[in-house]
């Protein structure tokens, strides 16, 4: 078959054409419209990712820092404990409450903060670190930062349903 014949019939049928065109419209909306949904399934799950990622984050350092407040360690670890209690609130410190996953999370987020700052201030008050593990006001924090972390993990629980 020939070029010819080719040119010859589209002569021939002259509405052909629009009908060319109008198919071509078609195809290249649905194109658009695939491309769009696409990328927008696309966004979802990065942004789900997101959210799973900040999750766990939250999850991680939450029960780290109730692992650094843990009461009664020995006179040696007490200071190690210590060490980890800064770290942990430092990290805490950094935590955007805006940028949290969801905002159930700000409250024991914030607690928790809040139980690290105090825990840090009377730390570097005490002379003795292990002191300061073996008093009341240590338990009170403890207290808190437990509460927090189990209300964290709650939270995450709930919106991962």
């Amino acid at each position: 078959m020939s070029w010819d014949v080719v040119f010859n019939w589209i002569e021939n049928h002259p509405g052909l054409s629009s009908w060319v065109q109008a198919v071509g419209s078609i195809l290249a909306i649905l194109v658009a419209v695939w491309i769009a949904s696409s990328q927008r399934r696309e966004q979802l799950r990065n942004e789900q990712r997101k959210f799973d990622r900040d999750c766990e984050f939250i999850k991680v350092v939450s029960s780290r820092a109730m692992w650094a407040a843990k009461p009664n360690p020995s006179e040696s670890s007490a200071r190690d404990s210590a060490r980890m209690l800064i770290g942990v609130s430092s990290v805490f410190k950094n935590i955007d409450l805006m940028g949290l996953p969801d905002a159930s999370l700000v409250e024991p987020v914030s607690t928790i903060r809040d139980a690290l700052q105090a825990a840090e201030l009377a730390i570097s008050n005490e002379p003795r670190v292990e002191l300061y593990f073996d008093s009341r006001e240590h338990d009170k924090w403890y207290q808190a930062i437990f509460l927090a972390r189990n209300r964290v993990h709650e939270e995450i629980e709930r919106l991962s349903s």
